[in-house]
């Protein structure tokens, strides 16, 4: 027969009391600094993981932006540069001719007969380019004169109003161009069916006495058949600049014909820090291959110069908004082009042509990633009338 376990027993009785002597016992002072630098270290590591993810999340994002901002500036240029000369280019023999205006018989313009001009900035700054072309969306066929205009009458005939409405600019452009044989702004403030009417006075603020600066001494030729002067209309008359401000934002201005003003620039894009542009030129006997063969920013003057340009090509630098701790450039952002046609402004590297675009005068340039965006874009206004 089993005996029961007596708990007042001896061994038993013996290892109740050892159990409630013992002590209770924590963490050491070892223990716990080995804790904290475990952590600490852990803390540490995430930290970086965080701050380097952060970092590239952020590069990306940055660089990400950068790319579309420059791309949409590219995108919006090329457009704008291939509608220019819009209605003007009928006449692209007569491109370069001295183009005089008055407004309200008290401030005079002297412009060119041109699709568009190139004006370089100073020192390899950011470039401007000011387009040209009519407004008209329905109808922008230049008229043809047909009897001939003394400058000393205010009624153009002509061979029909087609498109015409009252208050539309026009250009006179003489069938020769010459110094004393210049094109004129006027103002359309009545049409009849074969007439062309541009008074002065309560008409149009472009409209001046007739004899006075705008109107050549030698008149308009008018002629029933062609050749003759034509009146090429403008509409309300487009003048887009569009450059870089001091900002580094791409701007617009527009010039107002309503008040004779140019409007106040409106921001298209930032960090944008150089614009550059360059027409494509031609310089081979006319016809002999419509190759573009040169690239520079010499502004044609002439019908004869006008006839080389194919092409504008367009350079566009953007920078990344993100301050970086570290100098992350270490020189100027260079554009590397195939060795011809050559382009103003660069220079041999290897069997390449390179053109480097000076940041350098910007406050930090060395702490900010740049990069280029490039196009060539074709006049097609010009291209359609060779």
């Amino acid at each position: 027969m089993n005996a029961r376990l007596n708990p007042s027993s001896l061994p038993v009785r013996g290892l109740l009391n050892r159990l409630r002597a013992r002590p209770t016992r924590g963490m050491t002072m070892i223990e716990l600094m080995i804790g904290l630098v475990l952590g600490a270290a852990t803390t540490v590591l995430i930290a970086q993981v965080m701050a380097s993810t952060e970092q590239q999340r952020r590069a990306t994002s940055s660089g990400s932006d950068t790319q579309i901002n420059g791309a949409l500036a590219l995108f919006d240029l090329q457009r704008s540069i291939m509608a220019a000369g819009y209605g003007m280019t009928s006449r692209r023999d007569a491109f370069g001719c001295e183009l005089r205006a008055r407004f309200n018989n008290a401030t005079n313009f002297t412009w060119r007969f041109e699709p568009m001009r190139i004006v370089n900035g100073a020192l390899g700054g950011p470039d401007e380019v000011i387009i040209y072309g009519s407004t008209k969306d329905s109808f922008a066929s230049p008229l043809r004169v047909r009897d001939d205009h003394n400058g000393l009458v205010d009624v153009f005939s002509v061979n029909t109003n087609v498109g015409v409405d009252n208050g539309d600019i026009f250009i006179a452009v003489p069938l020769t161009p010459s110094a004393t044989n210049w094109c004129s702004v006027l103002s359309a403030t009545a049409t009849t069916a074969n007439t062309i009417t541009h008074g002065s006075g309560a008409g149009s603020p472009w409209n001046q006495p007739v004899g006075s600066y705008i109107f050549p001494a030698v008149g308009y030729d008018g002629d029933n058949q062609q050749p003759s002067t034509a009146l090429v209309n403008m509409g309300s008359m487009m003048v887009r600049t569009v450059k870089v401000a001091g900002n580094q934002n791409l701007v617009e201005e527009f010039f107002d014909t309503n008040t004779a003003t140019t409007t106040t620039a409106e921001p298209l894009y930032p960090n944008i820090v150089n614009f550059q542009a360059y027409y494509g030129k031609d310089t081979d006997a006319p016809g002999a291959n419509d190759t573009v063969d040169t690239y520079n920013s010499t502004q044609p003057t002439t019908s004869a110069q006008w006839a080389q340009v194919r092409t504008v090509r367009i350079v566009v630098v953007t920078r990344d908004p993100k301050w970086e701790k570290d100098e992350v450039t270490a020189t100027s952002p260079v554009l590397r082009l195939a060795a011809s046609p050559p382009v103003e402004g660069a220079v041999a590297c290897g069997t390449e042509q390179c053109i480097s675009f000076d940041v350098s005068a910007l406050a930090d340039w060395k702490h900010y990633r740049y990069q280029i965006h490039e196009s060539v874009v074709p006049l097609r206004n010009l291209l359609w009338n060779l």
